[in-house]
């Protein structure tokens, strides 16, 4: 489950993904991080690189409550590269 902390980031980026053309390339690691494994859902937030999302990464536990696992990143690195995730 991919849940946005930072809906005008997103939005921004999203332009930026679009107007370059490069929005499949950008599902594509939204839909990766959404479906990483079973019962967890990622947080995306903002990020100080441009065009870019950090991410947390939560766990289900036992008791069904979502705890922090992992962080990293979803970094732009260029039109020609684009978007890369960074644990």
């Amino acid at each position: 489950m991919l849940k946005i902390e930072n809906q005008e980031h997103f939005d921004k980026v999203k332009a930026f993904a679009e107007s370059t053309g490069r929005m499949t390339q950008l599902q594509s690691k939204l839909d990766y991080l959404d479906t990483y494994g079973d019962n967890t859902q990622c947080v995306l937030g903002y990020d100080f690189a441009p065009h870019s999302f950090s991410f947390l990464m939560m766990k289900r536990d036992k008791q069904g409550e979502y705890q922090p696992w992992f962080n990293g990143g979803l970094i732009f690195h260029s039109t020609a590269d684009c978007w890369n995730v960074h644990t």
